[in-house]
């Protein structure tokens, strides 16, 4: 394949998109100093692969991007495009139907970066791979700059070898024999990662098979008790739904006596509230007899004393009479004198003996009066008692139907609570049952798992086998790469011993020539033209690509 054009857009001084086309026999490009000659050769370098600053002189990826300048604004990318035509020579196979090969490489400032093959995103590494395959590469020696001639010269034996080497095109096959053996290491160490997985997995297959069986045998057990207790708490159940019943019938009869006692306990209340107010009107009746006779009793307090004023006033008029008596008997002399006053006096004794008449019949009637209401205070007395007596009679009964209504209701109490424990004692039996269920269903979702467990295992062990299987394939198609290696480096030696028929000898070298080949004459034997072969079409091709090696 041969180089066609360089297309460069952003790259350094290139600012504009620039073209340069290689039309054949141009072989170099030349220009005064500052005219971007050292430019085109860091973006053929660059865009075949390479990766430090330094060597495309900058200190940063993004270095490479147009800069700006007075007039001109700095760019945000820089790409490069290598163009070949496809002669057929050394082209990998799967380019050989095209006529022309691109490969391109564009960076952005954002340091985002893009690679292309025939205009395609690719990876940097099937760019390095097609260069590889062709004999290209950013550090390759088809690239020679001006101090590189006398690093070549001054080279030792392993650099000049590695040289020689890549000119024959051998380094591609070095390059894939140590990607094949790094490729069969990394087999070999997934084989072994394999193998130890596949030990862990039969140890882990082995352990869940024992899991398994102890669950089932758990589950069998579990199941064996579930029944039990199921069977246990029917019994249970049954045995507390009789005594509820029982309870229940209990219950019913204290509430029908319950019922007759509160009816009876009513009537009785009534009963009560009736004497209640009859002790009210008693009680009423005794409190207007108390102040009758409280009245009563001031009039007979007053009659007395009126009766005392009246003795008193008696007693006077006896003892006036007695004096007037006296005086009679002393003024019997002075009885003329004093008929007149005899007269009023004896009238107003006649008064005074009709009103001590008066008075002595109003106090009989009084203390008649007297009598009589001391009798019906006595008599109201006895009745208020009897009342009393039949109010504390009808106090103890209603007392007494209290306490029974207590008692029942205490009983009605009780039993609803151990009603109500009876119940609760089904619901929580109820519940345990729900409970035993849902650990019975969860048991045989933990089996299913581990039912499904084994199957994935026995899938993963299926994959693990199916992808060694395919790393044994690519060990095997490695072995295969690598003896197509040996042999391509045996056919690439062999027809490297006929370029010296080719060539003729080695009259006609230059002064630097003849002194490398003394150089060399102790570490290979010969240039490389005497250890490569080429085929007669392939002459002029290489005496072009290789003029300062070949020396023909």
């Amino acid at each position: 394949m041969k180089l066609k054009s360089i297309t460069m857009h952003g790259f350094k001084s290139f600012a504009d998109r620039v073209t340069v086309q290689y039309h054949d026999g141009i072989t170099g490009v030349i220009g005064p100093n500052g005219s971007g000659k050292s430019n085109i050769i860091d973006a053929v370098r660059w865009v075949m692969g390479e990766q430090t600053a330094k060597s495309l002189r900058a200190d940063d990826p993004t270095d490479i991007i147009f800069a700006g300048s007075q007039s001109r604004k700095p760019l945000s990318m820089a790409e490069v495009t290598l163009t070949f035509s496809n002669n057929g020579s050394r082209c990998p196979p799967e380019f050989l139907h095209l006529p022309e090969v691109s490969i391109g490489r564009r960076i952005y400032r954002s340091g985002e970066r893009e690679y292309f093959l025939n205009k395609e995103p690719c990876r940097l590494k099937d760019i390095v791979d097609f260069l590889m395959a062709i004999g290209l590469g950013s550090k390759s020696y088809a690239i020679i700059q001006q101090d590189k001639r006398d690093r070549i010269i001054q080279a030792s034996p392993d650099d000049l070898r590695e040289i020689l080497e890549e000119t024959a095109g051998i380094s591609i096959f070095k390059t894939r024999r140590k990607e094949a053996e790094k490729r069969l290491e990394s087999t070999g160490e997934k084989l072994r990662n394999l193998g130890e997985i596949e030990t862990e997995i039969t140890k882990q297959v082995e352990n869940l098979s024992e899991q398994v069986v102890k669950a089932q045998r758990k589950l069998e057990l579990q199941a064996e008790l579930r029944e039990k207790e199921i069977t246990v708490l029917s019994n249970r159940i049954g045995f507390f739904r009789a005594k509820a019943k029982k309870l229940r019938d209990e219950i019913e009869a204290k509430n029908k006596e319950t019922q007759s006692q509160t009816i009876e306990a009513a009537q009785w209340e009534t009963e009560a509230n009736e004497l209640k107010a009859e002790q009210l009107e008693v009680t009423s009746q005794i409190k207007d007899l108390e102040n009758v006779f409280d009245e009563k009793r001031l009039a007979l307090t007053k009659l007395r004393e009126r009766l005392g004023h009246i003795a008193n006033r008696k007693a006077e008029r006896i003892q006036f009479k007695a004096n007037f008596s006296a005086e009679m008997n002393l003024e019997r002399e002075n009885l003329v004198r004093e008929e007149n006053r005899h007269n009023e006096m004896l009238s107003s004794l006649e008064s005074a003996d009709e009103e001590l008449r008066k008075l002595d019949g109003e106090s009989e009637t009084l203390q008649f009066q007297l009598e009589e209401a001391d009798e019906s205070l006595q008599v109201e007395r006895i009745r208020g008692e009897e009342l009393r007596s039949e109010i504390r009679a009808l106090e103890d009964s209603t007392k007494l139907l209290r306490s029974r209504n207590e008692t029942a209701l205490a009983a009605i109490e009780r039993a609803n609570h151990a009603l109500s424990r009876a119940d609760e004692q089904l619901r929580e039996f109820a519940n345990q049952r729900g409970q035993l269920a849902a650990d019975r269903r969860s048991l045989e979702v933990q089996l299913n798992q581990l039912s499904s467990g084994l199957e994935s295992v026995a899938s993963e062990r299926a994959a693990l086998d199916a992808e060694l299987n395919i790393l044994n394939e690519g060990v095997e198609s490695a072995k295969a790469a690598r003896d197509a290696a040996k042999e391509r480096l045996l056919e690439v030696s062999t027809r490297a011993s006929g370029l010296q028929k080719i060539v003729g000898g080695t009259d006609g070298l230059s002064d630097g020539a003849k002194l490398l080949r003394e150089k060399l004459s102790n570490l290979v034997q010969g240039f490389v033209f005497e250890k490569v072969s080429v085929q007669r079409e392939d002459e002029e091709a290489l005496e072009r690509a290789l003029p300062e090696l070949l020396e023909a």
